[in-house]
């Protein structure tokens, strides 16, 4: 069965997705900047780091989402081993959101993603 991936004390938006076979890909942007991705054989690894501009519009984002503090659609009981999933975590002032679901995602989480995702690559020089 597959469970919710871990969320670090000291990250600020996870969002990652799942294989039918349970592995888990995706980006975590931590509180001092840096962004890390999971590898293809499941590790996290460090990237480019957000320079001062990209993290707050990150944090801009996330503060204007509409994700509820503590809601948790799903990971309390185990994921079928068989479904493909999502898992998004962003800390916010009011708490942590805990949001993900099986299949396809929603609206308001892939607009938030299509936000956030420019903003994880550097600008051209």
């Amino acid at each position: 069965m597959q469970r919710l991936p871990e969320f670090p004390q000291d990250a600020v938006f996870q969002y990652m997705s799942s294989n039918r076979e349970g592995d888990w890909r995706g980006f975590r942007v931590m509180g001092d900047g840096r962004l890390l991705r999971t590898s293809r054989q499941g590790q996290w690894e460090e990237d480019t780091p957000l320079d001062q501009a990209r993290f707050d519009a990150v944090m801009a984002a996330v503060a204007a989402a509409d994700l509820p503090a503590g809601a948790t659609r799903f990971g309390s009981p185990p994921v079928p081993d068989d479904a493909t999933g999502w898992a998004l975590h962003a800390r916010r002032q009011d708490g942590v959101a805990e949001l993900g679901g099986l299949g396809c995602r929603p609206a308001s989480i892939d607009a938030l993603i299509a936000e956030i995702a420019p903003r994880l690559t550097p600008p051209s020089p």
